[in-house]
């Protein structure tokens, strides 16, 4: 199979599923008040956000148990079952009574199908990065591989746009009692096309020579290569710092600067589709230059200009919204086209 099909393949894959996983905290200022206790509005932000979280808590566990079926049993089933069960967590979630129809039971209900998402999201951006540069050349990996890390970003634009949308189209009240559903079950809807499309898929070579059955893998990836998993833990600190604020990023531009919800929808859907557009470029620069290096424009950026960068929100207009947005998703972009590559090109195919 072509490198560009299974590009194409993966990145449809990895889009859908990053919809259905961040459409929670774009929608989390609604799910406030449907999933817990009325009379604390902030108490139920904090308590979303919890729920929120524990999917993230969950995602390395999700990770390991994927990433040693991966080891074992191959690539594409596990990035066909890691779909499977995003769509049907997202699709459950659409679906669930709220607060006022059975009590606690709906954020236990809804903390559970969290459970299943973060195990999934674990899966999903790892076993589809192996998959691909598996696939691909070494000549042209960083640019293969930022076309998928790109969708990834298409993805949340979708998620974005359709969440806009929606907003824009039903009245607050309405998005209360059962607009916020709607992007959910569309989520479950897309996840189940995406299942489809990737089935598509044949599994890489580097997997069928290098697979050996009855192995401990676990056991193997910390005894021969432990100075990698630092390194790839090291490597994985930075974003994860990023993305912490992006996924809080509408509840706090709306309760600290007091911008319109719909605004903050749209701003974010034009940020992500800008950064999108330039993951690329910077993949191709990364197969031009050392990856390293690349990394050291988005870290060192942050440092010299991150309070100027976030002093730009204090106009408190839309244009000094997108333009925040356009500068952060710019760094963003950088980053994220050399450090996932950089973490695969890290571990032997055996434990990869």
């Amino acid at each position: 199979m072509k490198p560009q099909k299974i590009t194409l393949l993966t990145s449809v894959g990895s889009g859908l599923e990053y919809y259905d996983f961040v459409i929670y905290a774009l929608l989390a200022s609604y799910m406030a008040k449907q999933f817990f206790p009325e009379g604390n509005y902030y108490a139920g932000i904090m308590g979303t956000f919890c729920i929120f979280a524990v999917g993230y808590f969950i995602r390395p566990i999700g990770g390991v148990i994927f990433g040693l079926f991966g080891d074992c049993f191959g690539r594409k089933k596990t990035f066909l079952a890691s779909m499977l069960l995003m769509a049907f967590s997202t699709a459950f979630m659409g679906l669930l009574p709220t607060y006022k129809s059975i009590g606690l039971s709906a954020p236990i209900i809804f903390a559970l199908f969290r459970v299943l998402q973060g195990i999934s999201f674990g899966a999903e951006l790892p076993g589809s990065l192996t998959f691909l540069t598996e696939h691909v050349g070494n000549a042209k990996r960083g640019l293969h591989c930022s076309f998928m890390i790109a969708s990834v970003g298409l993805g949340v634009t979708v998620g974005s746009f359709i969440t806009y949308i929606v907003s824009k189209s039903l009245t607050t009240q309405q998005m209360f009692n059962w607009g916020w559903r709607i992007p959910f079950l569309i989520g479950g809807v897309l996840a189940i096309a995406g299942y489809f499309i990737r089935k598509q898929a044949v599994e890489t070579p580097y997997f069928i020579k290098n697979q050996k059955k009855n192995d401990f893998i676990l056991r193997e990836l910390f005894r021969k290569n432990f100075w990698q998993v630092m390194n790839g833990i090291g490597i994985i600190i930075f974003p994860a710092c990023f993305i912490v604020f992006v996924l809080a990023m509408p509840v706090y531009l709306h309760q600290i600067f007091n911008y319109s919800m719909s605004d903050i929808y749209f701003v974010i859907t034009v940020g992500y589709l800008w950064s999108s557009l330039l993951i690329p470029l910077f993949g191709w620069l990364s197969d031009k230059v050392d990856r390293k290096k690349l990394l050291f424009f988005p870290a060192i950026s942050i440092v010299l200009f991150g309070y100027f960068l976030f002093k730009i929100l204090a106009f408190k207009n839309f244009y000094a919204l997108l333009i925040f947005i356009l500068l952060y998703q710019l760094i963003i972009a950088a980053m994220s086209a050399s450090y996932f590559v950089m973490l695969a090109e890290g571990f032997p195919t055996r434990v990869r």
